[in-house]
């Protein structure tokens, strides 16, 4: 019989090969039986976006953001609706929100450009980090210490008060500043009981200092996440050992099986891998859920990652960011220095040599400490990494008061 997992994965086929009737008819299959479950309500959503049904798919897209603040399938949803009815604004809101929560996310950001542009007549630059996003770039680069401060300073001045401080209670987490993560994962409770991962923080504080009022938290977490993988994850960061709940997740019986002969679904395990790493990289791009242009960007990096070793694509990166170097034309250059980085972080020194002289001939770009930063940090220098992106931030402050 399929696993919960398995049924995901038949949910998710069938939408993206427009089977939209099979793929309904599963995904309503299991919220007969788990009726809060975070991931197959969200899949719903998206089936019913791409059917054009706005109503459902906005009153589905909500649900999830109350159990996800995070969840950027949910945020890049509502923009899109937000945007079909002609509500610039309140998508620009969305979009933005979004790509906060995940700074490194380029498709967000180019949503967030494309739309800028359609609001104020012109194209604009690079979307400007807030403080927000920058604690959040921080948490995703190791430094949840340093991540702390920023994200109380942006609590004050929220767009989504519940977004912001989930990002630092995470913080604390990874800082071990485990009482203090509970104590703001509880705050969030108190005004939004179906938060999954405050559940879960409160929950492993608890569990931190011996208390034993786990239960009634972790039970309401396994409705929203049947299983419990979110608070796993949590506790297992912290070498805790989740207790069970006395739950089963019982397959449903009417919901049939891959074809035979079909290719055998991804390992869950691998799966819980990757929602690990996100977990621990908040601004790491999402993975495959993306609402726009789907599937079409993704095949074609992997067809241009099949022809070119990563060693030889960083090589063609580097000679391509020098010649706009030469130029001084330091934005273009700057997006190449980045493409060598994430092709091969061997390069990172000479990546950081780059970015630093043209910080020298170009101070009030932000974006090129930016990359400094990132290049030092994959060096594992994060003091003068954190120097960085202290001086990308004055930056951005200057320039948004001038």
């Amino acid at each position: 019989m399929p696993t919960l997992h398995a049924v995901r994965g038949q949910v998710r086929s069938a939408i993206a090969d427009g089977d939209y009737e099979r793929a309904q008819t599963l995904a309503e299959g299991v919220l007969r039986h788990y009726p809060e479950d975070h991931e197959t309500v969200g899949l719903l959503g998206q089936l019913h976006l791409e059917c054009g049904r706005w109503g459902e798919a906005e009153r589905l897209f909500r649900f999830l953001l109350r159990v996800d603040p995070e969840n950027t399938l949910a945020r890049s949803g509502l923009a899109l609706i937000a945007e079909g009815r002609g509500d610039l604004s309140e998508a620009l809101g969305h979009f933005t929100l979004a790509l906060e929560i995940h700074p490194g996310n380029h498709q967000l950001a180019g949503e967030v450009r494309r739309l800028q542009a359609q609001a104020e007549g012109s194209r604009l630059a690079d979307p400007r980090l807030s403080k927000h996003a920058i604690a959040r770039r921080l948490l995703g680069d190791g430094m949840a210490g340093e991540a702390v401060p920023l994200f109380e300073v942006a609590l004050e001045n929220a767009l989504d008060p519940t977004a912001v401080a989930l990002g630092l209670a995470q913080a604390l987490w990874m800082a071990a500043r485990r009482r203090e993560a509970g104590e703001v994962a509880g705050e969030i409770l108190a005004a939004n009981p179906l938060c999954l991962k405050a559940l879960a923080l409160r929950a492993g504080a608890a569990a931190a200092e011996g208390e034993s009022a786990l239960s009634p938290l972790l039970e309401k977490a396994w409705r929203l996440d049947p299983g419990n993988g979110v608070a796993g994850r949590i506790f297992e960061s912290a070498g805790l050992t989740l207790p069970p709940t006395g739950l089963l997740v019982e397959v449903p019986e009417e919901v049939e099986s891959p074809p035979e002969g079909a290719e055998p679904e991804p390992d869950a395990r691998a799966e819980d891998a990757d929602e690990a790493k996100t977990l621990e990289l908040p601004h790491a791009e999402v993975d495959g859920e993306w609402v726009r242009d789907r599937g079409a960007r993704g095949s074609e990096e992997a067809s241009e990652g099949a022809s070119q070793q990563p060693g030889e694509d960083a090589s063609m990166h580097l000679v391509s960011g020098r010649s706009r170097l030469s130029q001084h034309c330091y934005d273009l250059a700057a997006a190449e220095f980045r493409k060598a980085l994430k092709a091969d972080p061997g390069v990172a020194s000479e990546v950081r040599i780059a970015a630093l002289g043209m910080a020298e001939e170009s101070p009030g770009d932000p974006r090129l400490r930016w990359l400094a930063g990132d290049a030092l940090a994959t060096e594992g220098k994060l003091r003068l990494a954190m120097e960085q992106y202290l001086k990308a931030l004055e930056s951005q402050a200057k320039t948004t008061t001038s």
